[in-house]
């Protein structure tokens, strides 16, 4: 009767053994689909903060990426750019497209809205735009990375208000 048992057990685990299938892990296309579908993602919430106060920033930097991961951005809250009363107060969007940084001064990516959200991957040269909500980005590169992400303003230290940015991840892996 033992032996009956046993051998029951070893074949059922046998069986199980053989007919469980490992979880499906995401890709690089199923990160990219859940980010377009406007599914939350992995959500941070991160601040730039246009004040120079001590342990205030003026960029902040997105948790790390892996190969494959999609993320985007959705921003609330104003910066006002400059110290007098009647200076504006922008959005993560800027002064928009018709008011491009020049190439001339101090602007982090001249040719993008002045006044805007914008990222760079840390190490690389060139910003690309986010705004107030941006389109899914993926990153391609075969190391994990960050996003460092800054206001375009050749002058920041004289901002102040802050931009409340959900930083929504979608893992590849």
């Amino acid at each position: 009767m033992r032996i009956r048992v046993l051998s029951f057990l070893l074949l059922s685990l046998a069986i199980l053994m053989v007919t469980t299938v490992p979880p499906a892990q995401a890709t690089p296309a199923d990160a990219m689909a859940a980010c377009r579908s406007g599914a939350p993602g992995h959500m941070t919430t991160l601040q730039i903060s246009g004040d120079t106060k001590p342990l205030k920033s003026l960029t902040a930097l997105s948790p790390s990426l892996a190969p494959g991961d999609v993320y985007r951005v959705t921003v609330t809250g104003k910066i006002k750019v400059g110290g007098w009363p009647w200076d504006p107060s922008y959005t993560a969007e800027g002064a928009g497209w018709s008011n491009r940084a020049p190439s001339d001064g101090y602007w982090p990516q001249p040719g993008l809205p002045k006044y805007g959200l914008i990222a760079s991957w840390v190490g690389l040269p060139n910003w690309y735009w986010l705004g107030a909500s941006s389109l899914c980005i993926q990153w391609t590169g075969s190391t994990n990375e960050q996003a460092l992400m800054e206001m375009n303003d050749e002058n920041p230290v004289d901002n102040s208000g802050t931009w409340i940015i959900t930083f929504h991840q979608y893992p590849a892996a």
